[in-house]
């Protein structure tokens, strides 16, 4: 679609109507004028070719109008021609469209905010539409075997096609896998890149499912110039890497989703956590993230003014079930960490490398406490056991709660130079051969993607000894690291090859649901956590490793899964429970078999 002619006019349009003048010298050619009532209580007439009728006499209405060849829509600034639904042509004018009407000979008119009139031309005819219905029509009757990948539409561009396809597989018209096909055909035309972001992102993805890491990467790369796509287009070109072999490179590329800047989503989030942290008396933690907002968009929304009208101080508590009112117990509990606690009667080397490391870390890790002590009831837990105890970081927290707690790990190193009744808690052990009796814990958590450095084959035997030492009605709670996050950074303490190998080794929280389930559990499900980078957690507050920093970031996670239920974090819990003593043993093997 092309723009013919354009004038501007001295008020916006208020009506554009077609007419027709009596007198034959003042006719266009069609036999058709533009009328348009302006703002101004005045009016202009225009000809076919945008100029105006001086003296138009007495006009009257236009007859019937011939239809355009195909629906013809304006959205904001875009006028667009449809095909079925599916955007055929468009073009974007200088404001937003306010009338369009349809004249003799293609021609359409489109009125805007500004007093603009535009004459736009498009190429596409009845006969046009006629052989795209064909296309598609023969393409769609073709047995799956002879179909091309994609419909032989002839002139309509990339965009259109790839479109289409997608309007095709939501009409059920086509399956995921006739779409992913032809997409990623699409994919390996050289004008791809040259695309909007966003339908470049669609192919990319297309050709990374299908097996062409090669065809993806430089899309990917294209895809992150805009900033809503940036940081799960860079993550996507950083796992085409890691499927090439370039393992540097794609540390690289991980390292840059990880650091890309936050989306209007992001912002939204810390705009209102911190509006309703305000609206609570909550304003330390509320000043946190309308600090943070400002330091990315000074410009949004009213931040500034929200931040000055703050009180240096205040008094609200959190709601009763909230994550924050989880924080204030833990703190009431003393589980939460010190930023004065001691490490010299410690192995202080190990635990400087795993629990005392960055605030980022330290955020990972004490989020998904908060939503392991927000999904399970502590009061009802008498025992529990920690798989990959490590330091005994759950065993110790558990224990101050006045639980009967104990932790396995395969290795020593963590408990090494452990003060002695801390130590008691420890076993070394295998997860997928406990050496406990049946039903005898109530919880047993696995955390910090302890289940990720298992290998897939060991999965299953985990679940199941955790099903089999747990009382019936008991919680397993395990914390996994989500591949599809964008700004995953797994800790610190990893080395680029271990990251490398770990990212071999991560599972989709649904299949993890599955997993358990097939062990015998029930009620599984899954709670994403850590939803911002690792910078964001870092620079949340000076004072990091303290009860309102952490209160604050629970709060913008909390907001960031309310306002988008598909929301991806670094990690998730699955919570998972055993049935009760109604399930008959019996049953409960079948489960698991």
């Amino acid at each position: 679609m092309i723009i013919a002619w354009s004038r501007r006019l001295p008020a916006a349009v208020r009506e554009l109507r077609t007419a027709t003048a009596p007198d034959a010298d003042h006719q266009p050619a069609q036999g058709h004028l533009l009328r348009a009532l302006l703002a101004d209580g005045t009016e202009a007439v225009l000809d076919a070719d945008g100029c105006p009728v001086r003296d138009p006499r007495t006009l009257r209405p236009a007859g019937p109008v011939p239809c355009p060849p195909a629906e013809a829509v304006h959205d904001g600034r875009r006028v667009a021609l449809l095909f079925d639904g599916t955007v055929v042509e468009s073009v974007d004018l200088r404001s937003t469209v306010t009338h369009l009407v349809p004249q003799p000979g293609g021609l359409l008119v489109a009125a805007t905010e500004e007093g603009d009139l535009y004459g736009l031309r498009s190429g596409l005819t009845a006969e046009t539409v006629a052989a795209l219905h064909e296309a598609e029509d023969t393409w769609l009757k073709n047995d799956l075997g002879d179909r091309p990948a994609v419909p032989a539409y002839g002139d309509p561009g990339l965009r259109f096609r790839a479109d289409r396809l997608v309007a095709l597989h939501r009409a059920g018209k086509v399956d995921e896998a006739v779409l992913n096909r032809g997409l990623a055909a699409l994919a390996r035309d050289p004008a791809a890149a040259g695309l909007d972001a966003a339908t470049v992102f669609l192919l990319a993805e297309a050709a990374q499912r299908g097996g062409a890491p090669e065809v993806a990467l430089p899309l990917h790369q294209s895809a992150a110039r805009d900033e809503r796509l940036r940081a799960r287009a860079l993550k996507a070109a950083a796992d085409c890497l890691h499927a090439l072999g370039a393992r540097r490179a794609a540390d690289l590329a991980y390292r840059r989703s990880a650091v890309a800047e936050p989306g209007e989503a992001a912002k939204h989030v810390l705009y209102e956590s911190s509006r309703r942290l305000a609206q609570a008396g909550r304003a330390q933690e509320a000043r946190l993230g309308y600090e943070l907002l400002l330091s990315w968009d000074a410009a949004f929304a009213d931040v500034r003014e929200r931040l000055v009208a703050l009180p240096r101080q205040g008094t609200g508590e959190p709601g009763t079930g909230s994550p924050a009112a989880t924080v204030d117990a833990l703190d009431r509990y003393g589980v939460l960490p010190s930023s004065v606690e001691h490490t010299v009667s410690f192995d202080a080397c190990w635990y400087r490398n795993f629990d005392a490391t960055s605030a980022a870390d330290s955020a990972k890790k004490l989020l998904e406490m908060v939503g392991i002590f927000s999904a399970v009831d502590i009061g009802a837990v008498r025992r529990s056991l920690d798989v990959g105890s490590g330091t005994l970081r759950y065993p110790k927290a558990l224990a101050a709660c006045g639980v009967e707690s104990v932790g396995i790990d395969l290795s020593t190193a963590g408990v090494r130079g452990m003060p002695g009744e801390a130590a008691k808690r420890f076993v070394c052990a295998d997860g997928t051969r406990l050496p406990f009796r049946d039903g005898v814990f109530d919880l047993v958590t696995c955390a910090m993607g302890t289940i990720d450095h298992l290998p897939p084959a060991l999965r299953a035997p985990f679940f199941a000894e955790a099903w089999r030492v747990l009382t019936p009605g008991g919680v397993a709670a395990v914390g996994a690291w989500d591949p599809r996050c964008p700004h995953l950074t797994f800790l610190e303490m990893y080395s680029a090859a271990e990251r490398d190998e770990l990212r071999n080794l991560l599972v989709l929280p649904d299949d993890l649901v599955a997993l358990a389930g097939r062990q015998g559990f029930r009620d599984v499900t899954t709670l994403p956590f850590a939803m911002f980078p690792d910078w964001v957690a870092a620079g949340a507050g000076l004072d990091t490793d303290t009860p309102a920093w952490l209160r604050t970031l629970a709060e913008w996670d909390a907001v960031a899964r309310a306002r988008d239920a598909a929301a991806v974090g670094q990690m998730f819990l699955l919570i998972a429970r055993k049935p009760d003593s109604r399930h008959t043993a019996g049953e409960a093997a079948a489960h698991r078999s």
